[in-house]
């Protein structure tokens, strides 16, 4: 019965010249290069590329010029952080990208300025979280 509510649902979709996700305009699936394909330009400009490089070494040489600065190694918290950052501002990147090659100024904007929101919000977490990190375990021990 369910079944025949999401077969009805699609045909609807279909017939009213809705585009349905994943469907072409018969109702059939759609392949993946089909979907690719429109999701837009997937190619990044030379210029692209290299900003996003840019972006990865000068957010990697802040992150270790903070740890190093904190003189106490990465703990889970921050690892975690950094991962979560990493993940968010990687996505931003490619959503300026993709906004760029579709010809979508504000989306572009949008997101740069959510990217650094984000690079605010995680270097001001990091540096809190190496001042109150433990102190390094001594190497030597304290053998008795």
């Amino acid at each position: 019965m369910r079944w025949q509510g999401f077969a009805m649902v699609c045909a609807l979709a279909c017939a009213s010249g809705l585009a349905f996700a994943g469907l072409d305009n018969k109702g059939k699936p759609q392949s993946l290069t089909t979907l690719a394909q429109q999701a837009g330009p997937q190619k990044a400009t030379p210029e692209q590329t290299k900003r996003r490089e840019d972006y990865r070494l000068a957010t990697m040489t802040k992150i270790r010029a903070a740890v190093q600065k904190s003189k106490k190694p990465m703990n889970a918290e921050m690892k975690a952080l950094t991962q979560k950052h990493w993940r968010v501002s990687l996505r931003l990147l490619r959503v300026q990208r993709l906004a760029e090659n579709t010809s979508k100024p504000a989306i572009a904007k949008r997101a740069v300025d959510a990217l650094a929101k984000e690079d605010t919000r995680f270097f001001a977490k990091l540096d809190d979280l190496a001042k109150s990190a433990p102190p390094a375990a001594s190497a030597t021990g304290s053998a008795k």
